[in-house]
């Protein structure tokens, strides 16, 4: 398929992640279908032109190609296998999972779309929404070659990389929640160690500046997450919740395979417990309270003595 081609396409899910991705594929020329529970999520796509409708199948009575990014397994299988779901649509042929969401669920909508002749495409992302406004994300699918083709055209859009998992829908799933595994239990660790040497009296910048010159400690929490956000009170653009929800379901694929995962059972442990301290609906960059609560210690943010 040519690659300037306009393609027609439908999206469910036009929140944080969801948003900058439609904007980059609408602001590429490419005439998209949406929906959302959320009647005033749409506000936030300005002026850009799209089409909206009242349903998840009103979407895929539209298009061909539908993508879905939401943040639960209850909202995906609501969306997608409910009876006003995406695979109850007339036209509907690929469904793409842009959500993080385990392999479980990706098993049941292949066998739900099965009956209908619905294939599927998984293709979860990582990076954040900023990653996405600047088309750098980094794209994880897995699906027949012809079908990842056929969706390239729309996921060059936001993607700074795409890698191929391989051609069973779900390779990319795990592919995803490795990723997430090595990124979360590294961010816990990581403040755990930044918050201890603070209170030594430490300075941060110092701290970074050595860390991340090393050629085995720098991580995602010390090159970005620390400098860009923590320490600059900036939001991510992730609910801590997700967090929960992200670990649970690597734990649980480690449980299928027969994993033991104790690290990542702490770190889930820790993440569970700042929910319940009424921090889920906060940005994923308030888990560092938690730590700064227990140490009775407050990292110095920018323009703090």
């Amino acid at each position: 398929m040519n690659g300037n081609a306009v393609m027609k396409a439908g999206w469910v899910g036009v929140g944080n992640m969801g948003r900058p991705m439609i904007e980059k594929i609408i602001d590429a020329g490419h005439d998209l279908t949406l929906y959302d529970t959320d009647p005033g999520a749409y506000d936030r796509l300005d002026d850009r032109l799209f089409t909206r409708v009242e349903s998840p199948r009103a979407v895929a009575d539209a298009c061909k190609i539908v993508f879905f990014c939401l943040p639960s397994l209850l909202a995906i299988r609501t969306a997608v296998m409910g009876p006003d779901g995406i695979l109850s649509g007339s036209r509907v042929e690929i469904v793409a999972n842009s959500s993080t969401s385990g392999t479980a669920v990706v098993d049941e909508i292949v066998a739900a779309g099965a009956e209908r002749r619905v294939r599927m495409v998984d293709c979860p992302i990582s990076g954040g929404p900023e990653a996405a406004r600047k088309a750098a994300l980094s794209v994880m699918i897995s699906g027949t070659p012809a079908d990842i083709e056929r969706l390239r055209p729309l996921l060059d859009t936001f993607a700074g990389k795409i890698t191929v998992a391989g051609e069973k829908p779900g390779a990319a799933q795990v592919l995803k929640l490795v990723n997430n595994l090595i990124i979360l239990n590294s961010y816990v660790g990581t403040l755990e160690a930044v918050v201890m040497g603070a209170k030594a009296g430490l300075d941060v910048d110092m701290m970074l500046g050595a860390i991340n010159a090393g050629m085995l400690a720098p991580n995602g929490t010390t090159r970005s997450w620390l400098p860009d956000y923590i320490l600059k009170d900036r939001e991510f653009g992730g609910k801590l919740g997700m967090m929960v929800k992200d670990i649970d379901a690597a734990l649980a694929e480690g449980r299928h395979l027969g994993v033991p995962m104790p690290l990542s059972e702490l770190t889930g442990g820790l993440a569970r417990e700042a929910v319940a301290a009424g921090l889920g609906e906060r940005d994923i960059i308030a888990f560092v309270e938690t730590i700064e609560q227990a140490a009775d210690f407050r990292l110095p943010r920018a323009g703090q003595a």
